[in-house]
């Protein structure tokens, strides 16, 4: 089976949201990772990455912007 990744740069308490809804939107998988030189460690001002499978026929665009509506969120920028 083919796979689709998602990757999108966010602030942590959007990313924990995405992160959820995009599993209630239809990824198979999504994963969490800080983008700082120390991922063990969140500082202020940094970012998360969250990483998203899914299967290829899925459409990522509607995939986020139904995952941006679960979490209440404005859907991000990505391409």
């Amino acid at each position: 089976m083919a796979w689709l990744q998602i990757t999108l740069e966010l602030d942590p308490a959007p990313a924990e949201a995405l992160s959820e809804a995009l599993l209630e939107a239809g990824a198979d998988s999504v994963s969490l990772e800080s983008t700082s030189n120390d991922p063990a460690t969140l500082e202020p001002g940094d970012r998360m990455r969250v990483m998203a499978l899914a299967a290829s026929a899925v459409d990522p665009g509607a995939l986020v912007a139904a995952a941006a509506a679960i979490a209440g969120i404005s859907p991000p920028a990505f391409g």
